[in-house]
């Protein structure tokens, strides 16, 4: 809880399941004051909820949408709340008329007849994420049910760096920049990008050479960036790095000074000076991941090192490198037979 008087005001912010929560004293408030100015605050947003379904029959979805933002905002996070501002912009260009329709009145064929629309050109992931955003907010407000279908999901190939390109880009980054190397480095250890642009110096136990992940930076509304937890609870979790990342870390005196996009745009840029197939980021995670399978480690350790909640991705990353594999052992098997 922080208090900061400002002219003959008392500003207090309080965080509650990672959003902050302001009020605002004209004198120095009691804990006992401030307690009761929460607890009257998160029964206000419960009542203003209670009316608002009581007239929900007024409720268009556009309304639905803002009011379901306003009624979470303390369990959404910032790249969820995100989310949903985009769906309105999407729902403005695609169904004004399903955005500006009455809650009550719309049904599977009019929430089917936009996906259909919007199916021919966005994938079948972005529709299925778009979906559960308008049908979300219809839920909580009502009692409806949809039977809504999606175009089928197509099997992408994973694509995984091989280990030539990783060493290379590994020495370039060496010799050209200590920030984005340390970057570079981290994203070897599986860390998502939000994961390495959220870490600090407190972070790290020298002791240990510990890293602990237990938070994630990501953009919420207004282009602004937040830190809020990690992408699940399997993703706290700590890494134990070399001395040489280490030392690396410490001779800056912090992870990173580079953002996300800075060290995309530089990736992208190496990758062509060095004529290697280019990738983004987060296909170091899939490399970390599939050179830990080739050394036979077990698939239950990788995924807590990686902090993965399902084996999902894992088996996708597992079936490329079998995949490979198996090409590489058919062209064994002709050159010695045949």
């Amino acid at each position: 809880m922080k208090i900061t008087k400002l002219k003959n005001k008392y500003i207090i912010r309080k965080m509650i399941n990672y959003k902050n929560i302001r009020l605002s004293f004209n004198h120095k408030p009691t804990k006992q004051e401030i307690l009761k100015a929460i607890s009257d605050h998160l029964q206000s947003a419960t009542d203003t909820l209670n009316t608002i379904k009581d007239k929900v029959e007024q409720i268009t979805l556009l309304q639905a949408i803002k009011n379901y933002i306003t009624y979470k905002n303390n369990v959404l996070s910032p790249s969820t709340i995100r989310s949903y501002n985009s769906l309105i912009k999407i729902l403005k260009q695609y169904a004004n008329d399903l955005l500006n329709a009455n809650i009550e009145l719309i049904t599977n064929a009019t929430i089917q007849h936009f996906i259909n629309i919007y199916a021919t050109t966005h994938t079948s992931k972005t529709c299925l994420n778009v979906l559960s955003n308008i049908i979300t907010p219809i839920k909580f407000f009502t009692d409806k049910h949809f039977n809504i279908k999606t175009p089928q999901r197509i099997k992408k190939q994973v694509y995984i760096p091989p280990k030539k390109d990783i060493e290379t880009l590994k020495n370039y980054f060496a010799t050209t920049d200590k920030d984005y190397e340390t970057i570079f480095l981290l994203s070897l250890y599986g860390l998502r990008q939000s994961e390495i642009q959220a870490l600090t110096l407190d972070d790290l136990n020298t002791a240990t050479h510990t890293l602990t992940i237990n938070k994630a930076k990501v953009k919420g509304t207004n282009n602004y960036y937040y830190i809020k937890t990690t992408k699940t609870i399997e993703s706290n979790r700590q890494i134990i790095i070399t001395d040489y990342l280490q030392n690396l870390i410490l001779n800056q005196n912090c992870i990173t000074k580079k953002n996300y996009n800075m060290f995309y745009k530089h990736l992208k840029l190496a990758t062509k000076k060095l004529s290697i197939k280019y990738f983004n980021p987060h296909k170091l995670r899939h490399y970390f991941a599939s050179e830990l399978h080739r050394l036979n480690i077990p698939s239950k350790y990788i995924q807590a090192m990686g902090g993965w909640a399902t084996d999902n991705v894992l088996k996708n990353i597992y079936t490329h490198t079998i995949e490979t594999e198996t090409k590489k052992i058919n062209q064994q098997i002709n050159q010695l037979l045949f």
